[in-house]
């Protein structure tokens, strides 16, 4: 610090950003983003490459107790850095160039990353800097209503990289408005004051999503207090799942207790293919607190998943291996042999045995599953399975189901019924792939 201060102020208040920059990031920027931030006036219409520092940069500090100092320091020697990064990156998301709104197609959306460095991390983390940095308010509220670039921004945040191309294609168009950027953040001071200028705390975006939803996507507890104080229904109902769903999707335990309390649907079904209920999702992700608040405010053992599969719960905690949630749905009264639809026809125990956990398998067994429970059109689902361990898998289906499948009177495409060694011949099958 004594060396950087016995420096001419220009190549001073250099250093000081980039010291700042490299220990108060949300993360680890990259050579070429620290020179765009560096590079980057505030309330400047685009960027001007001439502005880029040329020389060598330090990019990370060297041990993360150097980090805390100098956080320390410089936001106690320098509180006017406080708002430094609140307004670069929303000075860089605000550039000509981003005014035209969103991209139309991937390709053009990727391009525009590869153009402007700092444009990913700006766009997922002016926010959270804003958070820090109370005299932004105005800043922040002036952006987010700019429609264009903060549009343009939010497509940022929805396309991950990390997702599949199916996955950023289903994103791609969708956008958030001002009330969805604050509650997404958690941004509570601007959504009070959107709301007072007229902003409806149901506000709907292209994709029918609501504000409450995306806060509780992300887990802002107190965001959705908020909300709800402000009249937001809380289903906060989408064209994928309420808010309810994706707290016990996400594991946010706090989260779904207050959904509870505040009179949320129990058991509305998610949009998807699968068509899972709140207990249904916690029981696909493991969530057994969530399961047992579920449960005590009255959640549906017994409730079946959408039209494509069935299942019920217990069901489904079996296919994940998850043996306290399936010991709490059998505690619960849950139907130990209940079968899906036609297309998915296995019970807990069949799915069980052919994903190879064999503690289940015994729970179940234990509870009084019937290894008989076959319908016909099950068998060949059953030859298609194709993700279970291999010797494991094929003791359980030899023990449990042989002798059921060589009962039936008749297969799908078979007039006759298969002989014992047919049927082990094709169980085999399963494991030679």
């Amino acid at each position: 610090m004594q060396r950087i201060n016995s420096q001419l102020e220009g190549f001073k208040n250099l250093a000081m950003k980039v010291l700042f920059w490299t220990t108060c990031a949300m993360r680890q920027l990259t050579t070429v983003e620290l020179q765009h931030a560096l590079a980057t006036k505030l309330k400047q219409s685009e960027f001007d490459h001439e502005d880029i520092p040329l020389g060598g940069l330090i990019v990370r500090p060297v041990h993360y107790t150097t980090q805390i100092f100098l956080q320390t320091t410089l936001e106690s020697l320098h509180p006017a850095l406080q708002s430094l990064p609140t307004g670069i990156c929303i000075s860089y998301l605000s550039f000509a160039e981003f005014r035209a709104g969103p991209c139309e197609t991937l390709e053009e959306f990727e391009d525009r990353l590869r153009r402007n460095p700092l444009y990913d991390y700006a766009a997922k983390n002016w926010a959270h800097h804003a958070i820090k940095d109370p005299r932004s308010v105005e800043v922040v509220i002036d952006f987010i209503q700019n429609t264009s670039t903060s549009e343009a921004a939010s497509q940022v945040m929805l396309v991950e990289k990390t997702g599949s191309w199916w996955e950023s294609k289903q994103n791609f168009g969708e956008t958030l408005t001002g009330m969805h950027l604050a509650a997404y953040f958690g941004l509570d001071t601007i959504q009070k004051k959107l709301m007072t200028t007229g902003n409806s705390p149901n506000e709907m975006n292209n994709r029918y999503k609501s504000p409450i939803w995306y806060a509780t996507k992300n887990g802002k507890a107190d965001t959705i207090n908020v909300l709800m104080e402000a009249g937001a229904d809380v289903d906060g109902r989408s064209s994928v799942s309420t808010t309810l769903y994706e707290a016990c999707r996400i594991g946010s335990l706090g989260t779904v207790k207050l959904l509870l309390s505040a009179g949320a649907n129990i058991e509305a079904r998610s949009g998807s293919w699968e068509g899972y209920t709140p207990l249904q999702i916690a029981a696909d992700k493991g969530h057994l607190e969530i399961i047992e608040s579920l449960l005590a405010a009255g959640a549906d053992v017994h409730a079946t998943a959408g039209a494509l599969s069935g299942v019920t719960a217990l069901q489904i905690a079996a296919d994940s291996g998850h043996l306290e949630i399936v010991e709490r749905m059998l505690a619960s009264g849950a139907d130990v042999d209940a079968l899906g639809n036609t297309q998915y026809g296995y019970t807990a125990l069949q799915v069980a045995a052919l994903r190879g956990h064999l503690e289940v398998v015994d729970r179940l067994l234990a509870a009084g599953a019937d290894a008989n429970a076959f319908r016909a059109e099950d068998y060949g689902d059953i030859l298609h399975f194709k993700e279970q361990p291999k010797e494991v898998g094929l003791k359980l289906l030899r023990d449990l189901s042989l002798k059921a499948l060589i009962s039936m009177p008749s297969l799908p495409n078979s007039s006759i019924p298969p002989s014992k060694q047919q049927l082990d011949k094709d169980i085999r099958k399963l494991y030679t792939y």
